[in-house]
């Protein structure tokens, strides 16, 4: 797999994920070595920035719940 700073400067892809499964997979067979283990907490925290950025919260829903509440019409 790729350097660990080349990580850093990707996004997140199903490729991404499918290698990262692949590692976990290894580790749970006790397979991984130390690289791969490096490998897959970079990956793991590139998946975690794409997944908690602001960009993926839910805020279309949200803002509509916001003005049902806020406007009285959640009682009807």
């Amino acid at each position: 797999m790729e350097h660990l700073s080349t990580l850093k400067s990707l996004q997140w892809s199903s490729d991404l994920n499918k290698r990262r499964f692949e590692l976990i997979d290894r580790d749970l067979q006790g397979l991984i070595n130390m690289s791969e283990q490096i490998e897959l907490a970079a990956l793991t925290q590139l998946m975690r920035e794409q997944v908690e950025t602001e960009a993926n919260l839910p805020f279309a829903g949200a803002r509509k719940l916001h003005r049902s509440l806020t406007s009285g019409d959640a009682d009807r």
